[in-house]
């Protein structure tokens, strides 16, 4: 991979840095001192990763902070190895204890949108249709018929009738109306409190961008109020 991309030797096997939803994070050096974060995706099929990466340059350009992507010599974005699709970008050093403000992650999300940068293909039905019934019914059955329980499990199964009643009376009829394409833009979505952190710096950085897609700006706005419920060092306590 360091032979693809042009990074020269490399020191040291890569080290394990992180786990996200869409792959893990391990660090790469070189000889030169440079260091370089390489996303080993989950995905089965990933794409080739042009659009979003050029996305996230043009949003670095428009000042939202981010580990820029690296291509390789050839302008491709994704390489495999060994069937294992990876993807390089600048390292950035993460501070574990800041968490982002409301205010903050509100700035660097208009940011986004403010780039109304354009999209061809239809937004995805994982962020237009409802859960309904039966899933959450799988949901519950699933954590009951587990050897353990997990602890979330009572809880969850406690508000799956509001949540219900909520997607019947709120959610379900306004994905009855459809998105206005005119309307359709580029959009971060997965922009969460785990995405947007604060590097050693004391700057926000936006992270994780491999799922960017077409979206309503007003519909990521709503479901990125989860960063004012639920601030970032409280989600990663938890998670830890």
């Amino acid at each position: 991979m360091a032979r693809r991309f042009g990074l020269g030797k490399v020191v040291a096997p890569l080290s394990f840095a992180a786990r996200g939803e869409l792959g893990r994070i391990w660090r790469m050096e070189t000889v030169a001192g440079e260091r370089y974060a390489v996303k080993e995706l989950f995905l089965d099929d990933p794409g080739d990763g042009r659009a979003d990466a050029a996305f996230q340059l043009a949003a670095a350009g428009a000042g939202v902070p981010l580990p820029l992507p690296r291509p390789a010599a050839d302008g491709s974005v994704i390489c495999r190895v060994d069937g294992v699709a990876l993807r390089l970008y600048e390292w950035v050093d993460l501070d574990p204890s800041a968490g982002v403000d409301e205010a903050t992650a509100g700035a660097l999300l208009a940011g986004i949108h403010l780039l109304a940068a354009p999209v061809d293909e239809p937004m995805d039905p994982w962020y237009v249709d409802g859960v309904g019934e039966r899933r959450w019914s799988d949901v519950l059955a699933a954590a009951s018929s587990s050897a353990v329980a997990p602890p979330w499990a009572d809880a969850l199964s406690a508000v799956v009738p509001e949540l219900l009643r909520a997607e019947t009376a709120v959610v379900l009829p306004a994905l009855a109306e459809p998105a206005d394409r005119s309307r359709l833009v580029r959009g971060h979505l997965d922009f969460n409190p785990e995405n947007v952190a604060v590097d050693t710096a004391g700057e926000a950085v936006v992270l994780d961008w491999e799922n960017s897609g077409p979206t309503v700006p007003a519909r990521e706005d709503a479901l990125a109020l989860k960063i004012a419920l639920f601030p970032v060092a409280q989600n990663r306590e938890r998670r830890e």
